[in-house]
Formats: C-alpha cells, structure tokens, sequence
C-alpha cells in the first residue's frame, strides 16, 4: 500500500464528489497502481447509485475504463513540443519562428493506443490528422501542465523522457511511447508505403529512383531542416514506385517524397 485517501462530507454524494476530486488531484509516476481504476469506480453511475457489491465486477468486468486519453495524449503531445532545450541563444529558440508567415508547427510524434499518431503543435493550437484542439497554456510549475483546451481548463502531471511521456490526468496514469520520428513505421512513413517529409526543409540529397528494390530501413534520400540532416528511410521492404523529391528541392510538412510497394502488395 502507497497511501490511503480518506474523505467526508455531509451525506454520501457530497464525500463521493470529494473522493473523486481527490483522486482527480493525485498522481504518481514510474509506478503501476489502481489509482485510475479506484477513480474510475467512484465516479461510475453504479458507486453512485450504490449497486456496487462484492461480486459487482465479476458481473461487470469492463464498466471501469480510462477516460480521457485523448485529453491525455493532447496534454502529453503539448508538453514535448515545449520540452526541447534550449541555449539561451535565439538560435536555439525552436517556437517555429519564420521571416514571412506564421510560425512552423512542431510536429511530435506519440503512440496511442498502439498507434504512432502525428501531432502538430502551433502556437495556439494542437492538431492531429482531421481535430483540431483549441488551447492555452495556463500558469503552470515544474511537473504540471495546466493547459486550456478548447474552453475548459485541464491540469496533468507530465513527466517527458528519453522514450515516452507520462501524463497523470483525472486520476488515470498514461503512458505514451515516443517512436523514432525518421525510422520505419513512424507516422511519417505510413504503412502504404508513403515517406512524408517530416518538417519543412531542403532535399539534399536522392538515393533512389523508381523500379529499385529496397529493404525495411534503406536510406531513399535526405534533407535538412532546422540545420539538422535527416535520413528518409523505406517503411517497407518493396519496389520504390514513385520518387517526388529533387535535389534542392524546399518541400512542406507532410509532402509526398516517396512511396514503396510492399512485396507483399
């Protein structure tokens, strides 16, 4: 046992209503504990309704899910973007700062629910494919996130490493991997066989053409962006049928540069 939280309140509801703001406010990291379930269940219909018994979940073995994953991954795609170092110099300032137009958008990378997904951060927004979330950062301290997000405030322990994010939201402990945003698989280089320029950037150089047979990993191309070079790898191993990119070329975020056919298409 890590802890106990023990509450009260002039009638039932009023002591379930502050258990469940408790567990709303309680978080722990690096560890796996029933916090989540426990909130969960408090704030189901039936503990409310108080149909809860001994042999409640035999009967009901799912009626206790997570919610607010996606809030969650939101949260946790926003604190990355904003996690990057930075040497005190404007250069190393990565806010997407552009001469002639609005600021970039810092794409992230996260797994959710066992798929890489693509977000994109910009100043006042966070979107991911067709959604598109509203937000504002609110005052915030080291560890928590407050951020608003499309009018309603949300407030998560956040902790960013090497190779995931862990976001403690509504009692619920979230973990999401951080994929490599430039090797196979990523949400970059979709399972079709598409390579997608990962940020917007120079072609500096073509390694492939088509008709050319490539393994999983082969290097097709590489470009710059950000005064990094990056490797463009083959989602697959297949035929490259199309080749988009040229030497010099300034491509956007998400274009087509290449595609490969599966060997097993």
């Amino acid at each position: 046992m890590l802890g106990k939280v023990i509450v009260h309140g002039a009638t039932r509801e009023a002591a379930r209503q502050a258990l469940v703001t408790a567990l709303d406010d309680t978080a722990i990291l690096g560890l796996t504990t029933n916090l989540g379930f426990l909130r969960g269940l408090a704030a189901s219909d039936a503990f409310r309704d108080n149909e809860v018994h001994t042999a409640w979940l035999d009967t009901h073995p799912d009626a206790v899910r997570p919610e607010g994953r996606e809030t969650a991954a939101v949260l946790g795609a926003w604190a990355l973007a904003h996690a990057q170092p930075r040497d005190g110099t404007p250069f190393g300032t990565a806010d997407g700062w552009r001469v002639a137009g609005d600021p970039a958008p810092t794409p992230v990378e996260l797994v959710v629910e066992g798929e890489i997904e693509l977000f994109e951060i910009g100043r006042e927004s966070v979107r991911r494919g067709d959604a598109t979330w509203r937000v504002h950062p609110i005052a915030s301290e080291a560890g928590v996130l407050r951020l608003e997000v499309d009018d309603r405030v949300h407030e998560a322990a956040v902790r960013v490493g090497a190779h995931q994010v862990d976001v403690a939201h509504l009692g619920h402990t979230f973990t999401f991997a951080r994929p490599d945003p430039f090797g196979p698989g990523s949400a970059l280089a979709a399972s079709d066989g598409t390579v997608a320029a990962p940020m917007p950037g120079t072609v500096l150089a073509v390694s492939a053409e088509p008709g050319v047979t490539v393994a999983e990993g082969d290097v097709l191309g590489v470009m710059e962006a950000m005064k990094m070079e990056l490797s463009l790898k083959a989602p697959v191993a297949g035929t490259v049928t199309t080749v988009a990119a040229a030497v010099g070329q300034q491509v956007a975020l998400g274009a087509t540069l290449f595609v490969v056919e599966s060997e097993d298409a």
